[in-house]
């Protein structure tokens, strides 16, 4: 079984490119492919961001206090095929994280001293 990650900075379209695929799912067509939701923000998720996306408005921006997990299964005839997990975190704090002149010291921190 293989896992999904998409990975992005702020902007970059993660929460939109769900969006699209929640919407793609919802009206696949045969009835037999579906992206089943597994937790509650995921089915809250499935709720507003299709209706957002159909009504021409982008999803809002993640915010530090509005971060989620999401988990999804990809199933076929109900066999689940792939599992998305999803976490809404704002992009800029992962750069944040990983801007170059922190990354030293974030690596400091988590040496012990000698």
């Amino acid at each position: 079984m293989s896992k999904i990650l998409f990975l992005g900075h702020e902007g970059s379209g993660k929460t939109v490119l769900m969006g699209i695929l929640s919407c793609y799912f919802e009206t696949a067509g045969d009835g037999k492919w579906s992206l089943n939701p597994k937790n509650q923000d995921a089915f809250t998720f499935m709720e507003f961001v299709p209706a957002a996306l159909a009504a021409g408005k982008w999803p809002a921006q993640t915010t530090l206090d509005g971060i989620r997990r999401f988990e999804w299964d990809i199933e076929y005839d109900g066999k689940t095929y792939s599992k998305i997990e999803m976490v809404d975190y704002p992009g800029e704090a992962f750069r944040a994280l990983f801007d170059q002149s922190n990354l030293t010291d974030i690596l400091n921190n988590l040496r012990p001293d000698c």
